[in-house]
């Protein structure tokens, strides 16, 4: 990612806009929960997923426009002596470089996979969509064999972008300079519901190219990583959420085909609804992130008992 001028200003002035947004919450409600969050997209996934695991519960959100830029907010508040710090909490994509040199806390989530990416398009996200978008209704051995069949595709599509990942993984241990991503390699590589393959791997070598060479002990270091990871948790998430998309378009088509490779008979009138890949549609037929419900719990807990509130208070909005 190229950094401009204009990106080093945003770096710096983006927390002290935060503090300010945050101040504005603070004077309408001294108690507030609120989470800070990294992006926009961040704040539709954990919208759903928050309501999902603790229903009832009263909460403010506010978008850092980075990861950077949440944990530069964090240190700002740890200095704050005008108790803004109170019952604020942050949550974060892992990216490879989990905690990214900051202290670890009560206040923080660090999500353990890649990015949210990953959760939406869990095959759990598959199974809801088989019923409501393919019309796939008592017919269980079908499901499980599309929903098998999409586990190989992943792994599958996880081989060819893996050195890709593990330059990512490799910079983030190790400054490489500045990294840049170019999506439209993907293009590289072709997906059928039975075999992902690289078409060029020339071309798709320059999905992820760095400024710097990076050290061979951090390369090494991200080879170990990916050889025991889960590849649908920790492949990066705008490339696998790229895959989802395009494997999904092939099994509709599938769907509708008078031949189909997949499913058992045809249903053409059968096609996605508008709304099928909206980030909150696909939050609401994920698993929950592992241990989030947990720390949202236990933040309202805490949040309750600095402002001599009960949790009960909290979650149902009484005062």
């Amino acid at each position: 990612m190229d950094i401009s001028v204009e990106h080093l200003r945003e770096h710096r002035e983006r927390p002290s806009v935060l503090k300010t947004e945050l101040a504005s919450i603070r004077s309408h409600d001294r108690c507030a929960l609120v989470f800070v969050l990294e992006g926009w997209d961040d704040a539709k996934a954990y919208e759903v997923w928050i309501r999902r695991a603790t229903p009832g519960l009263r909460w403010e959100a506010l978008v850092a426009k980075g990861k950077k830029k949440s944990l530069a907010f964090r240190e700002m508040l740890e200095r704050d002596t005008t108790g803004l710090r109170e019952c604020t909490y942050f949550i974060v994509d892992n990216d490879y470089d989990g905690l990214a040199g900051a202290a670890n806390g009560l206040d923080l989530y660090i999500l353990p996979a890649y990015s949210i990416e990953n959760l939406l398009t869990h095959p759990e996200v598959l199974g809801s969509l088989l019923t409501t978008e393919f019309r796939l209704i008592g017919d269980l051995k079908s499901k499980t064999r599309v929903i098998n069949l999409y586990r190989k595709a992943v792994a599958d599509f996880s081989t060819c972008v893996r050195p890709a990942c593990e330059t990512l993984h490799a910079s983030k241990r190790k400054s490489a300079g500045n990294v840049t991503i170019d999506d439209r390699h993907l293009k590289e590589i072709q997906v059928n519901l039975e075999a992902v393959v690289t078409l060029d791997p020339k071309a798709l070598s320059l999905l992820v190219q760095t400024q710097q060479t990076l050290e061979q002990h951090a390369l090494e270091a991200a080879r170990d990583f990916f050889d025991s990871a889960d590849p649908g948790l920790w492949t990066r998430g705008k490339f696998i959420m790229w895959f989802f998309k395009e494997w999904c378009s092939k099994l509709m088509a599938d769907r509708g085909s008078p031949t189909p490779i997949v499913f058992s008979n045809t249903l053409a009138e059968c096609s996605f609804s508008g709304e099928w890949s909206a980030i909150g549609s696909l939050a609401a037929r994920s698993p929950l992130p592992l241990g989030l419900e947990e720390f949202i719990r236990q933040a309202a807990k805490i949040c309750s008992a600095s402002c001599g509130k009960t949790s009960s208070q909290l979650l149902t909005g009484n005062s």
